[in-house]
């Protein structure tokens, strides 16, 4: 089953799978949300610079770059779903929606 998932996710997984104390095993299933979340975020912005929008949607290369910094949970998930509704909405060359 991991061989179906990226890297950064199986290994979250794996941490999760393999902790038998409760308190911690709920921790590590936070770190499996977290680290989903980031890997879609950082799938999408990338997404939104190969496609070019940048220039097109400046706003929006401006949000992304005031959040990346060291963002909390909270940014990754509203860069998430911010970004494919703001840059790839006129854009029928999706690849990440």
């Amino acid at each position: 089953m991991r061989r179906e998932f990226p890297a950064v996710i199986a290994v979250a997984l794996q941490e999760y799978e393999g902790e038998e104390q409760p308190f911690r095993k709920l921790h590590r299933l936070v770190d499996v949300f977290e680290t989903i979340i980031k890997y879609a975020a950082i799938i999408a912005i990338q997404d939104f610079y190969r496609l070019r929008l940048e220039n097109k949607y400046r706003s929006v290369s401006e949000e992304i770059r005031r959040r990346i910094h060291r963002a909390p949970l909270g940014e990754w998930i509203e860069n998430l779903l911010y970004l494919p509704a703001e840059c790839l909405q006129n854009n029928p060359k999706r690849s990440f929606c």
